[in-house]
């Protein structure tokens, strides 16, 4: 563990998150993340060692003010953890906050607004 906060103290994450890895403490490594407002690390980590955690993680990361900052694909991997776990309700307010900004690509926006009607139309009617 010495090794971790060495790394975590010159602010190198990454060496610090394999430290905590390699002795079997992933949820060092996503308190790391949560400590630093590294939200989508903290999620990444969890959803691959810590799974039962990935909810509350995804839960924090979703809140109003901390999607300011976030970039497409950070928001589409959100909502799609929503989606999954068929909370349809929160999916379709996180896909609903990606706009032309976080990408160019007009068909690929599409695509996902595409998918938020097609959630709607079958999960909730009221929002259409």
């Amino acid at each position: 563990m010495n090794h971790a906060k060495f790394h975590l103290e010159r602010r190198d994450f990454g060496k610090a998150e394999q430290c905590y890895l390699n002795a079997k403490d992933p949820e060092r490594a996503i308190q790391m993340y949560l400590d630093a407002k590294l939200y989508g690390e903290a999620l990444r980590v969890a959803n691959k060692h810590v799974p039962h955690m990935a909810h509350q993680i995804n839960e924090i990361y979703s809140r109003g003010g901390l999607s300011q900052g976030q970039s497409g694909d950070e928001i589409f991997r959100s909502a799609k953890m929503w989606e999954d776990s068929r909370d349809y309700q929160k999916a379709i307010d996180r896909y609903l906050e990606i706009t032309d900004h976080h990408f160019t690509n007009q068909d690929h926006l599409e695509e996902i607004w595409m998918n938020i009607f097609n959630i709607a139309m079958t999960y909730a009617k009221d929002r259409i």
